[in-house]
């Protein structure tokens, strides 16, 4: 028979076994409790070393920074004015860099940025009508103004200074000066000073800018890149150019492209049909040897805009103004036109005799 025994602490021998077994498990777990405290140690003693490390690499990148001696030249610029109305700062800018030389430096300004002033030839009357050879459209920085036959001098003065206005101002204004009796001349005035200055294309078939006398006849690439030409900005490249620019004349014609071989090749266009995109196919559809269009996007203020490119040229003829209208042409300007008066009268209007 199978005896029955029964553990119960401190019961019979007034021991606390439970107790005794306790600690003697802690004794012998106690090796163990000593591995997990140095582990502990160890873990925020790396996290010194590294705090430590990073510490170190940024004092690496200060120190680098004072590897050049130029990084302990710091210079500043400091501008004067010697006229007590005008500030310095209004005329130029000067930044220091670190190779500079300590020093007072003089600075005389011997001209500065005057706004571009186009006269025309000179007109006898400032009311009577110009005629048809005055008529079509042209382009002011861009923007389109229609001139009629029944135009006078004074209306199309009114005109450009209309077209000055709005959301797509010219900044351009007109404006009319005697030089004398029957001796006027329509002065056009960039509203800026700089480089830019106005920009004036003949947009219809007609040369009235050389008739005004703001232009010559002699043509040159308005926009030139390596071997090729580029149009103006358009904003789109699938409207038709006519109403793109918003001219209120027809123009078509044939333009002439000069291939590799120097022979002129003939590529028909109108303008009230075709946009820049159906420019691009008829260029290349006439298979202009050494010569590609292609329609090219420049971003300007998050705009997309368009541009027409001819590549493997730049020698064009433009008799009906085409090219012009694009701006891949422009005339110059002549240096002179306007600062004498080619008006042979006197000062009351009389033809000067022999």
């Amino acid at each position: 028979m199978a005896l029955s025994t029964q553990l119960i602490s401190g019961l019979a021998s007034g021991l606390d076994w439970r107790s005794i077994i306790d600690d003697l498990m802690k004794i012998e777990h106690r090796p163990v409790d000593l591995v997990e405290s140095q582990k502990s140690d160890y873990e925020n003693k790396l996290s010194e070393w590294q705090s430590f490390n990073t510490k170190l690499l940024a004092l690496k990148s200060s120190v680098g920074d004072l590897k050049d001696p130029e990084d302990f030249n710091l210079y500043t610029a400091n501008m004067y004015s010697d006229n007590s109305s005008v500030s310095a700062s209004s005329l130029m800018n000067a930044t220091a860099s670190t190779t500079a030389s300590p020093g007072t430096y003089t600075i005389q300004i011997s001209s500065v940025a005057t706004a571009q002033k186009l006269s025309s030839s000179s007109f006898d009357s400032l009311d009577d009508a110009l005629g048809s050879s005055y008529e079509g459209d042209m382009l002011i920085n861009g923007v389109a103004i229609h001139i009629a036959s029944t135009d006078t001098l004074a209306s199309v003065r009114d005109k450009i200074n209309a077209a000055n206005a709005g959301s797509n101002p010219t900044g351009v204004t007109a404006s009319i000066i005697s030089y004398g009796s029957n001796d006027y001349r329509l002065i056009l005035t960039s509203d800026t000073t700089g480089a830019d200055g106005i920009g004036l294309q003949n947009a219809s078939s007609s040369d009235i800018l050389q008739a005004f006398g703001w232009k010559d006849d002699v043509e040159t690439v308005k926009n030139d890149i390596t071997n090729g030409a580029q149009s103006d900005l358009f904003s789109s490249s699938t409207q038709d150019v006519k109403s793109l620019l918003g001219l209120s004349t027809t123009q078509t014609g044939t333009i002439q492209i000069q291939d590799g071989n120097g022979v002129y090749q003939d590529v028909a266009i109108d303008l009230s049909s075709d946009s820049l995109e159906e420019i691009k196919t008829k260029i290349n559809n006439a298979s202009i040897a050494g010569v590609t269009a292609s329609v090219v996007t420049q971003t300007e203020n998050g705009v997309t805009k368009y541009r027409l490119q001819i590549d493997g040229s730049q020698s064009f003829h433009d008799s009906s103004n085409i090219l012009e209208t694009l701006g891949l042409l422009h005339s110059g300007v002549s240096d002179v036109q306007g600062t004498t008066s080619s008006n042979e009268k006197t000062t009351n209007g009389q033809t000067i005799s022999s």
